[in-house]
């Protein structure tokens, strides 16, 4: 791995820089961080002014062959290949504009034995004493080039091949559209389009080319292959460039990262052989699919529903929702309609149910008078409620049917994977009877089958309720605490986030409520009052606090809804205008939100936002995950998860460790909740800048 540029903190102690708290000589503290640094997979460096070495680490003898020691005092020039030596100087020229360095330069070493090695360079400007120092690291990535290269001879062979191939190879995003990221040649002979005009959809999405009458299907389909995880194949009809309608042979599958996350689609294209197409006869289609609505069949719905069930058996993690809608006056409108006008009513409804559920969702028509939706992840009671709140609010009025308005009436049997079904058959079964029963108690109505899951959506649309008449009150509060420095002082800093205070029980914090927020609609409302209480406490403190340079303020945003570009200028604007100070407001954002793979929505704006803007962050309830540091330069500080803390006082190894490898990458760091004096004098070992909390003892009455 390589490191950021944040390499002062180590360089500095290695070079003796004392840190206040330690009982042990210069010697002992300068041996042991030594010791400390040798032991890091890259080299760490220093250079003088004339461009030598006057500082490596023991990773240098590993990657090159030479003794730290020799090679001190040597100029830089003697251990990098002449074609590199251009790239090397750019690199050192700009390091201390860090606005127009490059991030990192890869270049070749010579070695002891008379080879060459790539390594990756990082290097900024350091001063100390008066006197200008370049501090950086050298990662080893020979093997990462040597692979790269054998890549790049491998795909030009394939994209030669590939583009002989008599069929359109592809890779793109599930999506309606298939909005395409790489069509090979074979596409112009297959749809009359150029790979040009498919990719990024410039002239034509590929969604677009399917016949309109197999277009449910294939999505269908492919949804379906990609929940199971297996391979799919389909006939469908596209129609090309020439209007000509073409019958088609899909195989294909879903590209997933290591973590399981969909990443697109690939596969091939070509037009369907001979001894393929009776499959087209429409009797056979019909086994899978409706005639008239293109959805699935109840057999296929079942058979979906089934595979779920057995896959939560072994993972752990599998899950659904089953909603069964019932037009409650159904047969009145069969009476005065007829069948023909019930079809189309019910295809219009279809249509915009399918518009309000997500891409994974199925439907499927199990007679005239009910529709199963198999939603195939596990979700919360109260986001099942929401969901049948907007079905009810965007799917029941109003419909044009042979020019008369029309109004359905829905009852809706819930069933929900928590309740641990055996069959898809038991579980339509006791929808079906949730439904009757919601019919049964009057009005349109929905019921679940679980009592125990519908208690949970009951208790949470009371407490959403509470929470919409608590925002409206002006109940929900920001809450601030004190952040010391360590040892001892006076606080140099404010940690404030969202709560809403109970009567008998502690104050709820915002991820808690959120949900509530989401659930009504009110999160611009949410942010419009995070504004107007920060706006109080600037008064209130009359900005004398933010005036100091070295003191500042924390601000949690412990939600994605709040990772808003716009909510982060309205703060600073306010900070400048009631405090009359320049010094920002730190958001504080969980280290979660910016997980490799599992990103929040919104993360990597946000962080594109802070870097346009110059502004920092902390790194909130971070566990000693380094990989979110590597691609966060605007982190300044990190506050340590409470429950690592607190959880880990007889490891004390494991939270010290976390420490220092913050403290590699220059971060301040805060140990949160701190309340008992006791607790404070421990976080001296492990080498914390501050901690957060009320300390009942002269430091903090001072």
């Amino acid at each position: 791995m390589s490191i950021p540029a944040r390499l002062a903190g180590p360089i500095r102690s290695l070079l003796g820089t004392r840190r206040e708290g330690t009982a042990e000589g210069p010697a002992g503290r300068k041996s042991k961080r030594r010791n400390w640094l040798d032991q890091l997979p890259f080299v760490i460096f220093q250079l003088d002014g004339q461009n030598r070495w006057t500082f490596l680490s023991g990773e240098w003898k590993e990657v090159t062959g030479w003794l730290p020691s020799h090679s001190v005092g040597t100029p830089v020039a003697q251990f990098i290949h002449p074609q590199d030596r251009s790239h090397w100087d750019e690199h050192v020229k700009h390091a201390g504009h860090e606005a127009h360095a490059p991030s990192s330069v890869r270049l070749r070493l010579l070695t002891q034995e008379g080879k060459y090695r790539w390594v990756e360079v990082r290097a900024r400007l350091h001063e100390q004493g008066g006197q200008e120092h370049i501090l950086g690291s050298l990662t080893d990535v020979t093997d990462e080039v040597q692979a790269d290269d054998l890549r790049e001879a491998e795909y030009q062979n394939l994209v030669g091949l590939v583009h002989r191939l008599p069929a359109m190879l592809y890779r793109g995003r599930n999506n309606r559209d298939w909005t395409m990221y790489f069509v090979s040649e074979g596409a112009y002979k297959l749809t009359g389009f150029s790979p040009q005009e498919l990719v990024n959809n410039r002239a034509i999405t590929y969604g677009s080319l399917i016949h309109p009458e197999d277009q449910d299907k294939v999505w269908n389909e492919v949804q379906a292959a990609l929940r199971e995880r297996r391979s799919f194949e389909i006939l469908y009809r596209i129609v090309t460039a020439q209007g000509h309608e073409k019958l088609v042979w899909e195989r294909g599958q879903g590209v997933f990262s290591t973590g399981e996350d969909l990443l697109g689609i690939e596969g091939f294209i070509t037009e369907a052989p001979q001894r393929l197409k009776r499959f087209t006869d429409r009797a056979e289609q019909a086994r899978l699919y409706d005639d008239f609505h293109g959805q699935p069949t109840q057999s296929l719905l079942l058979d979906r529903l089934d595979f779920i069930i057995r896959t939560a058996d072994w993972d752990g993690h599998s899950g659904f929702v089953f909603l069964l809608l019932g037009m409650a006056n159904g047969d009145d409108l069969l009476a005065h309609m007829g069948n023909a006008r019930l079809k189309e009513l019910r295809h219009q409804f279809l249509q915009r149910l399918r518009d309000n559920l997500g891409e994974t969702a199925s439907l499927a028509v199990l007679n005239h008078l009910r529709i199963g939706v198999l939603l195939p992840e596990r979700h919360a009671p109260w986001e099942v409620g929401a969901l049948v709140d907007r079905i009810r609010l965007r799917c029941q009025n109003t419909y044009l049917v042979g020019g008369k308005r029309i109004d359905l009436d829905l009852n809706i049997g819930i069933a929900m994977s928590q309740s641990g079904w055996r069959s898809s058959e038991e579980v339509l079964e006791n929808a079906d009877q949730a439904m009757v029963q919601a019919g049964a108690i009057g009005g349109t109505r929905e019921m679940v089958t679980d009592q125990g899951l519908r208690g949970e959506m009951i208790g949470f649309n009371r407490m959403a309720q509470a929470f919409q008449e608590a925002l409206q009150k002006r109940e929900i509060v920001l809450d601030f605490q004190p952040i010391f420095p360590q040892p001892d002082g006076s606080p140099t800093a404010w940690y404030g986030r969202l709560v809403w205070p109970q009567k008998r029980k502690a104050a709820i914090p915002l991820a808690e409520f959120l949900p509530a927020a989401v659930n009504r609609g009110l999160v611009p409302e949410l942010k419009d009052h995070l504004c107007e209480e920060l706006a109080y406490h600037l008064d209130e403190w009359a900005g004398a606090f933010l005036r100091e340079s070295t003191h500042r303020l924390l601000l949690r945003l412990d939600a994605p809804e709040l990772l808003d570009p716009d909510l982060l200028d309205r703060i600073q604007t306010l900070t400048r205008e009631l405090a009359g100070a320049d010094n920002p407001v730190l958001p504080a954002v969980p280290a979660a939100f910016f997980q490799e793979g599992r990103q929040a929505e919104g993360a990597d704006a946000f962080r594109e936002h802070l870097h346009q803007r110059n502004l920092r962050m902390v790194l909130d309830e971070f566990t000693g995950d380094f990989g979110h540091l590597a691609h966060l330069e605007a982190v300044e500080m990190v506050r340590l998860a409470p429950h690592w803390v607190h959880a880990n006082k007889d490891r004390e190894t494991v939270v010290q460790g976390i420490c220092k490898g913050a403290e590699a990458f220059g971060l301040q760091i805060i140990a949160p909740e701190i309340t008992d004096p006791k607790e404070a004098q421990r976080l001296k070992s492990l080498s914390c800048d501050f901690h957060e909390g009320t300390l009942c003892d002269s430091a903090a009455e001072a």
